[in-house]
C-alpha cells in the first residue's frame, strides 16, 4: 500500500501541471531571433543613426536574454497553456512573436527611436529573415500567420 500512495506522489504533479512540449529549435531561435546582419539591415534601412546602431543592437540582445522566462511565465498564465503537451505551435508563435516585438519596440523607444510605423516595419523586416526558420521549427505552413 505505501508503495503506491509513494507512485501516486510521483505521478501526480506531472498530471496537473503538464509538461513543456515545445521543440527544442523553438527554445533555440528564442535565443537568438536578432540576428546582427538582419538587425544592422532593418536599422540601416529605416535611418537609425549610424552612430547608435551596433549600441542598439548591442542592447535589443541584451533585453532578449529574457525572451525565453517571459514566454513561458506568460505561456502559464494561458488556458490551456500552449507550451505544454498538447503543444499548440500557433498560439505559442503568437506569444512569441507578442514577447519579441514588445522588447523590441521598448528598446526603440528608450533610445529615441519613436516612430511607431518604422518600428513595426523594421520588426517586420527581421521577422521576414527569421520567420521561415520558425515556420519550420514549430511545422507550421509558412502560408499561415
Amino acid at each position: 500500500m505505501n508503495l503506491l500512495k509513494v507512485l501516486l506522489l510521483l505521478i501526480i504533479p506531472f498530471q496537473v501541471h503538464g509538461y513543456d512540449d515545445s521543440p527544442g529549435c523553438f527554445v533555440e531561435i528564442q535565443n537568438s531571433f536578432f540576428q546582427q546582419d538582419s538587425v544592422l539591415q532593418a536599422f540601416n534601412l529605416y535611418r537609425v543613426p549610424t552612430n547608435q546602431m551596433n549600441s542598439l543592437y548591442n542592447e535589443l540582445k541584451y533585453r532578449a536574454r529574457d525572451v525565453n522566462y517571459i514566454v513561458t511565465q506568460r505561456a502559464r498564465r494561458m488556458k490551456p497553456n500552449p507550451l505544454e503537451n498538447p503543444f499548440n505551435a500557433e498560439e505559442s508563435k503568437s506569444l512569441f512573436l507578442s514577447v519579441l516585438f514588445e522588447i523590441f519596440n521598448e528598446t526603440m523607444q528608450i533610445n529615441n527611436i519613436t516612430n511607431d510605423r518604422d518600428i513595426r516595419q523594421m520588426f517586420e523586416y527581421i521577422l521576414e529573415k527569421r520567420e521561415g526558420y520558425l515556420n519550420s521549427c514549430l511545422q507550421l505552413d509558412e502560408k499561415k500567420d
